[in-house]
């Protein structure tokens, strides 16, 4: 710290040390027990409120987030998927077939197929189609519709999408 306090002074060394110091003991481990984690979250003129930490993303954990996901979507899980597809990637023709377990869309462009998307319950044991699409190495992508927890948010979907179109 002899190099700080040469160009601006002993202030400055001591400040800086304090600021280590201070880091140094927040990081020292604690002798309490485990517990789950908690953290709070405050709003403006609101009581705090305890919301559970733990693993979560943009579209899975155990709160819906506020952005729209298929479960706050006004319609049915198909027409909010096929939505999004229709209105992010206008520049592909989508196709659409559907049977009793699953619905399929398919992205064309001018090379030919360039992504087939999978919609399925999380208890599908369909693989086949997916074995297809890799054999013709065509990308593949499959959301379940069910899956608890998991809320498949507009922003997740575009950006799971555009990630594996070719």
């Amino acid at each position: 710290m002899s190099f700080l306090s040469k160009l601006f002074g002993n202030a400055v060394e001591k400040a800086a040390n304090e600021v280590l110091k201070g880091v140094t003991n927040n990081n020292k481990p604690s002798n309490s027990q485990t517990q789950p984690q908690t953290q709070t979250y405050t709003q403006p003129q609101a009581a705090p409120e305890k919301v559970p930490v733990g693993p979560s993303g943009d579209s899975w954990g155990p709160v819906m987030p506020a952005e729209e996901n298929q479960y706050n979507f006004n319609g049915t899980y198909v027409q909010y998927f096929e939505g999004i597809f229709n209105s992010e990637f206008p520049s592909y023709s989508i196709s659409k077939t559907q049977d009793a377990k699953a619905t399929v869309f398919t992205f064309s462009g001018v090379s030919g197929t360039a992504l087939v998307v999978e919609l399925l319950p999380e208890n599908s044991g369909r693989f086949r189609l997916r074995k297809e699409c890799e054999a013709n190495g065509i990308p593949y992508l499959r959301f379940y519709y069910n899956h608890d927890g998991w809320w498949n948010t507009r922003s997740y979907v575009i950006r799971r999408t555009r990630a594996a179109i070719k």
